[in-house]
């Protein structure tokens, strides 16, 4: 069962010193890896079951409970020192400010192919779909669910912790061998740079992918 947040903070941050603080943040800093790790593994069948269920929603509440660490950690006059990888993600959070389009594609042996783009217009933040429908792409219109305006698409883009994604999701990462399956990638492009930032994967996807699929309003 999991800790509520208010019964994390009551039983392991309230009246703690500083160090105590920093012990729990490294604690819950090395469980959201560990969660990560066993979800996006090919060989535990990520997203099947309650397992995997359940580990993504305890990483969910532990960014909870890292949130009320660094509270803590500052009301005992403490500074909160970001990892790498949290550098890392907050640095493309903040390039996503200058999104401009957004391309999420997917296809398999028994699935027609599913490409869908996101255009945001530099100057107006109006946002417009487009999917590729035959050998054309074809404008349509903003389903239940998929994002409506510039700022709702980079909110949700952050929400997504993209920066702590891995750039490649392959099964020979792991030692395993897939001919069939699914291949994905998923494209940004940004007004203020002409480097685009790409993640793709075959049959192995980030702890979250799901969500992208809603995102870009695949059904799957």
């Amino acid at each position: 069962m999991m800790t509520s947040p208010e019964e994390f903070y009551k039983v392991r941050l309230q009246g703690k010193n500083e160090q105590q603080v920093l012990s729990v943040i490294e604690g819950i800093r090395q469980r959201m890896e560990w969660l990560k790790m066993q979800i996006e593994d090919p060989r535990r069948a990520y997203g099947e079951g309650e397992e995997n269920l359940g580990k993504r929603r305890q990483l969910v509440m532990e960014r909870e409970y890292l949130a009320l660490a660094k509270r803590a950690l500052a009301d005992c006059g403490g500074k909160y020192v970001p990892s790498k990888a949290e550098l890392k993600a907050a640095a493309f959070d903040r390039r996503l400010q200058h999104i401009c389009r957004a391309e999420f594609s997917s296809e398999c042996l028994f699935r027609d192919r599913f490409l869908r783009v996101i255009t945001v217009d530099p100057v107006t933040g109006e946002i417009a779909y487009k999917e590729l429908i035959g050998m054309a792409y074809c404008e349509i219109s903003i389903e239940d669910g998929c994002p409506r305006s510039r700022e709702e698409l980079i909110g949700r883009l952050q929400a997504l912790h993209l920066g702590e994604w891995r750039r490649a999701y392959f099964p020979e990462q792991y030692g395993m061998s897939v001919l069939d399956g699914e291949q994905w990638e998923l494209r940004f492009a940004f007004a203020n740079s002409k480097r685009s930032v790409i993640f793709e994967g075959s049959n192995v996807y980030p702890f979250n992918f799901d969500e992208v699929r809603q995102l870009f309003g695949q059904r799957y």
